[in-house]
């Protein structure tokens, strides 16, 4: 099947941890069908974490206080200028990472074939309202989203993710991957909290965390956010 495939949109709306969760999937798909154009659409917040990643070869910005019949028109002018634009004005693939009613709404009528995430939303509704989980197993994001698109053959390249800074992709190559090790200045940042309090990591475990970095490897630590 992936021989096929011309494009591909990419939909993940927000927020900034799930956009950047999505760059492994984004690596994966541009290595592994590398004459395959891949589209992303981003709330228009979120958009400049992609803004430098070669991985995509056009990023369609969403506006959230678009009402229904505005996105219709906006859909238009994007399919225009996008890479649907050279197959017909359809994506052969369209990966809905968001799985909501704007991103449904969005998918319908131009794409040959859509993977929608199963956002087990069941079991976020557990969690919140019992503190009980339905799931007793769940697999990191960008294992889920790789899970999506499981008919498609791709392949885990096991990496990390990946957020490409300006100048970055005339490289032609991650710069971290190559990025020796400083063992007189090990620096490293940490960004605690979240929007929702469902999805904050424990103060605690924040300070276990710091006290193991600092006492193994002696390591400066930065509190950013």
């Amino acid at each position: 099947m992936t021989k096929d495939i011309k494009s591909i949109l990419v939909i993940r709306l927000s927020s900034m941890g799930d956009v950047i969760l999505t760059s492994a999937l984004l690596r994966m798909l541009n290595e592994q069908l590398p004459e395959t154009a891949i589209d992303f659409l981003v709330s228009e917040p979120f958009a400049e974490i992609l803004d430098h990643n070669p991985r995509v070869d056009f990023l369609l910005k969403y506006d959230k206080s678009t009402n229904f019949k505005e996105i219709s028109k906006r859909k238009s002018e994007q399919l225009s200028f996008s890479s649907a634009s050279e197959t017909d004005g359809k994506y052969d693939v369209i990966i809905d990472l968001q799985n909501n009613l704007r991103s449904r709404y969005y998918c319908k009528g131009i794409g040959r074939e859509i993977f929608s995430v199963n956002k087990h939303r069941l079991n976020k509704l557990s969690l919140v309202y019992r503190k009980k989980p339905i799931i007793r197993k769940l697999l990191p994001i960008p294992e889920v989203y790789l899970e999506t698109i499981k008919e498609l053959g791709i392949i885990d390249d096991k990496k990390p993710l990946e957020l490409w800074l300006p100048g970055e992709a005339e490289l032609g190559y991650y710069p971290p991957v190559r990025k020796k090790f400083n063992e007189e200045n090990k620096r490293i940042a940490i960004a605690p909290g979240a929007a929702h309090f469902t999805k904050r990591w424990q103060v605690e475990k924040y300070l276990d965390l710091i006290e193991r970095l600092h006492d193994d490897y002696g390591a400066e630590i930065f509190l950013i956010g």
